[in-house]
């Protein structure tokens, strides 16, 4: 035959394969028992007989053991054994009522991996739930509650499952060991939480006025969803958020990496769009009155330009900005620059006139010819150009490249793309 029903290597379906009192039996010796009694059908080479054992073996029908030369066992129970591990000689065939498991891999926990395990309108069980399973007729019985323990560590701290002991919810950490006792509730994993799910919009009860905290956005999501919420999960929601500007965390809040203890200290905030400081708000700003004697601060300026905007704008962003304020002339630095940045006075040019356009080619040709037409009309001003040419469109040759830079060249040597 080219195919074998693993059942025919159980006892009740060939007594004299087994004899009386045999609770075990070398793969060897079965094996060869197929070419020896004339009841049993002829097998078509040995693959035939690991092809039946394999499936034996993930069907849950059969159990196969390896004992060690210092005596410790390893066990095969819905879950492939390798055609290597299959070469063992001593490698045992054993009916699941005489079976016990010496291990147990973490993934045979999930609900669609042992049949009868997971009620199918059950969406969680219990430790003492997952014993009783193994104390039934027809699977196999486990060595010691210690195997059963540490299936479930695993499976806990792989993400496979997630356990629930009192208002706490382990998920990819590891579970300390008193909490393992039979009222221990484990549950199959949450899907992935969104960032959008943790934002105002997503979850307007746990914010308020445009703030809230982690430990407020995760109590509030909890009780939508009727479960506690591992760590894990929302750590990586928040993340997210932020990644994706969806709020931000607030100055004072614990730095990652994270704890559950830090729930209550981690502030989150609608975020805010960027800063951006134009050189018309300084020539805005520098035509109001100034209450100071004298030329306005730096000071003075951005309280005018925060009060223009609605906004607090951060130093950097107002540093910079008051260097192109100065070096486009809108601005003159009375002092020196000191520590005290805030207290640098300015004064405004007597006239400055700042313009920006995008230009096409031609226009930038007719606007070569009207250079001599303005230093002629106002002799008395210091014309300046700023030009800042842009290309786009597929990366050029290095050739190319070279070719349009030396034309540039032709102009000054400050135009020259890299």
């Amino acid at each position: 035959t080219t195919s074998l029903d693993p059942d025919l290597l159980t006892p009740d379906s060939f007594f004299e394969l087994w004899g009386d009192d045999e609770t075990s039996k070398p793969l060897q010796g079965l094996y060869r028992m197929f070419a020896s009694l004339p009841r049993l059908p002829r097998l078509l080479g040995r693959g035939v007989f690991v092809e039946t054992l394999q499936r034996g073996v993930i069907a849950g029908r059969i159990v196969l053991r390896f004992v060690r030369p210092d005596g410790s066992q390893y066990t095969y129970w819905r879950e492939s054994p390798s055609v290597e591990d299959l070469k063992e000689k001593d490698l045992e065939i054993v009916p699941i009522e005489h079976a016990e498991l010496h291990n147990l891999s973490p993934e045979l926990l999930c609900p669609d991996r042992s049949p009868g395990l997971w009620q199918s309108d059950n969406t969680s069980i219990t430790v003492g739930a997952i014993r009783e399973f193994f104390g039934g007729d027809d699977i196999p019985k486990l060595a010691s509650d210690e195997i059963l323990f540490g299936a479930i560590r695993a499976a806990v701290e792989a993400g496979f499952l997630m356990a629930d002991y009192q208002d706490r919810v382990y998920f990819k950490e590891a579970i300390p060991d008193v909490f393992l006792s039979d009222n221990l509730e484990l549950f199959q994993p949450l899907a992935d939480i969104s960032g959008s799910e943790l934002s105002q919009n997503g979850l307007p009860e746990a914010w308020e006025e445009g703030t809230s905290s982690v430990s407020k956005v995760m109590n509030v999501l909890a009780a939508s969803k009727g479960l506690s919420i591992p760590w894990e999960l929302i750590v990586a929601a928040v993340n997210e958020g932020l990644s994706n500007n969806l709020f931000e965390i607030t100055k004072g809040s614990p730095m990652q990496p994270w704890t559950l203890d830090d729930a209550d200290k981690i502030g989150l905030q609608i975020s805010q769009p960027p800063v951006t400081i134009d050189l018309t708000d300084f020539t805005e700003v520098m035509k109001q009155p100034s209450d100071e004697s004298g030329q306005p601060t730096l000071g003075w300026i951005k309280e005018r330009i925060e009060s223009k905007k609605g906004v607090s704008i951060p130093d950097d962003v107002f540093h910079n900005a008051v260097q192109k304020a100065s070096d486009h002339k809108i601005i003159t630095l009375v002092d020196p620059l000191t520590d005290d940045f805030y207290q640098i006075r300015v004064k405004q040019p007597s006239w400055i006139g700042h313009i920006e356009s995008s230009l096409t080619e031609t226009e930038i040709q007719d606007l070569s010819g009207t250079i001599g037409d303005l230093l002629e009309i106002a002799p008395e001003l210091d014309f300046k150009f700023r030009i800042a040419i842009t290309a786009e469109g597929d990366p050029p040759s290095a050739e190319v490249l070279e070719q349009i830079n030396e034309t540039l060249r032709k102009v000054t040597d400050q135009l020259k793309f890299d």
